[in-house]
């Protein structure tokens, strides 16, 4: 598979939820046998990717018949794959682009836009740089944000709750994670750890909805990569 945008093809069993991952892959160092295994248990009509390698564009083509990959060698990677036809286009952003997909009505339940993000790093070096990148992607986003419209925006923030950067967000659009833990009495499970292997430490993958219910959450292991999943059902009446 190049190292371009990747249309792909398909069809949609419709019905009044909608399965949504995300997950950062962790480059090369994803198990890619392990992650076909993965998708094929959750059967998510939607998966937004980070870091997504040349290996896992290929294991996602299998299952998803549209959407746009973008794979890389490196961190910056990243796909958006559907289960129905969707308009996909890039989102600009500092540093990395995110990635947009708008669903019409004729092949998905509702008009829907899925935004796909990935946020620098606010300790890669050199920090000040770093945030400075992250302000400006965080400024493209608000300003796509203006407009509202019934969407889910997922991927790796690199932020947790307690980040101005996730705050922003959260007064906008609702943490789906955060909801469904609230109904559970629970806090949301975190994402990320320092390596594959060990405990997660930080909640900084996060899918949030605007116009849309979340049903139910949870968080599922990546094997080979230092995130875990999160996955959650949307309900779409």
């Amino acid at each position: 598979m190049a190292n371009v945008p990747t249309a792909m093809s398909g069809s949609y069993q419709t019905d009044r939820t909608l399965r949504v991952l995300t997950a950062n892959l962790y480059a090369k160092r994803l198990d890619l046998e392990g992650f076909r295994l993965l998708l094929k248990e959750l059967d998510p009509d939607v998966a937004v990717i980070q870091e997504l390698s040349f290996g896992a564009a290929d294991v996602l083509a299998d299952f998803f018949p549209y959407g746009l990959l973008v794979p890389a060698d490196g961190h910056d990677g990243r796909g958006l794959a559907l289960k129905a036809p969707g308009e996909m286009q890039l989102l600009p952003m500092a540093y990395r682009d995110g990635l947009i997909a708008r669903l019409g009505p004729t092949d998905w339940p509702v008009p829907l836009e899925i935004v796909n993000i990935h946020m620098a790093n606010p300790i890669d070096w050199p920090p000040w740089v770093s945030i400075k990148l992250r302000r400006q992607q965080l400024a493209a986003l608000m300003a796509h944000l203006g407009s509202p419209a019934i969407r889910i925006v997922a991927g790796d923030f690199n932020a947790s709750p307690v980040w101005p950067l996730y705050r922003r967000l959260a007064a906008r659009l609702d943490d789906a994670a955060a909801h469904s833990a609230k109904k559970r009495a629970t806090k949301p499970p975190r994402t990320w750890g320092p390596t594959p292997r060990s405990p997660r430490m930080l909640r900084i993958d996060h899918i949030f909805l605007e116009g849309l219910r979340p049903v139910e959450s949870r968080v599922v292991a990546l094997p080979g990569s230092d995130h875990s999943g999160l996955v959650v059902d949307v309900g779409l009446d």
